[in-house]
């Protein structure tokens, strides 16, 4: 939790289908240290292709970018902002395509940034006052999604026509997690305080598909993440007295949303909020930090 990041390899406990990968032990590791300055963390997001980090910040306004391999930080932004009071980064996310990333803030505005050369490429305010908790980047179309726990309004910004809003959906229940299916493009994930992790077709704008990832009302879904090139949809749900777990939704096809595994972390080990699934790959080095 914290400042602290885990970098696991999970194991499943309870399990019905053939395994995507190798499952072996946890495996944890703290390599971004406790600072004053930057605070906690706040949200992570995975480079697709490169073994990097993208870390929002509870303090100052900072984004870094790590090599969770060498466990070195590569860059770090100040994302400066005179709407910005607090200072929060609340979610961020690669736009690796274009060699950005997007981060919202604490005061409803989103910053995007060009990694590679540390120009601010636009900044743009989804909402006045409430905090930007999620982002989504469409895995082919130039859209980023843009939503917020205190409303339930899902905007989507065209970065290819100036960065319009080009459509507004409103969920009519509070968005507290958000994703775009990286197979199925045309479709992304929601979920509420219902239980439910709702499919949502990006054409037309209507739900899908309702998958109920709570067994009792005590049980929170604390993070959706999709994997970016295996049918998995992972959920971190945390329970009132039980160690926290993680749901692995294995999804043959792109209407099919089954619960397989169910891969439990240790008791003494609490799953921290942000959760991202990540391969390897290459393209486009970060701008590093002149000390």
């Amino acid at each position: 939790m914290g400042t602290i990041v885990h970098r696991e390899t999970l194991r499943a406990v309870n399990y019905d289908g053939p395994a995507p990968a190798p499952c072996q032990e946890v495996l944890t590791y703290q390599f971004i240290p406790a600072s004053r300055e930057f605070g906690d963390i706040h949200s992570i997001d995975v480079h697709p292709t490169e073994t990097w980090m993208l870390v929002g910040q509870s303090r100052g306004g900072y984004v870094s970018i790590w090599n969770y391999e060498t466990q070195e930080r590569i860059t770090v932004f100040k994302v400066k902002d005179l709407h910005e009071q607090r200072g929060s980064i609340f979610s961020t996310k690669f736009i690796a395509r274009e060699q950005w990333f997007a981060a919202g803030d604490s005061d409803g505005w989103v910053h995007v940034y060009a990694y590679t050369t540390e120009y601010k490429v636009k900044e743009f305010q989804h909402h006045h006052g409430d905090h930007v908790n999620q982002l989504a980047v469409h895995p082919t179309d130039p859209l980023l999604l843009t939503a917020s726990n205190h409303n339930s309004l899902i905007k989507f910004w065209d970065w290819s026509q100036s960065w319009t809003c080009a459509r507004v959906l409103n969920t009519r229940c509070t968005v507290w997690r958000l994703t775009v299916g990286p197979r199925d493009t045309n479709t992304f994930a929601t979920y509420s305080n219902s239980g439910h992790v709702k499919i949502w077709d990006l054409q037309t704008m209507k739900q899908v598909h309702k998958l109920r990832v709570t067994r009792t009302s005590r049980e929170k879904v604390r993070k959706v993440a999709c994997h970016p090139t295996l049918p998995i949809l992972a959920t971190v749900m945390s329970r009132v007295g039980s160690p926290r777990e993680i749901d692995i939704c294995l999804c043959p096809n792109a209407r099919t949303y089954t619960v397989s595994a169910t891969v439990r972390q240790p008791t003494a080990v609490a799953i921290p909020a942000p959760l991202c699934l990540a391969t390897r790959g290459g393209g486009g080095s970060p701008a590093r930090t002149r000390t």
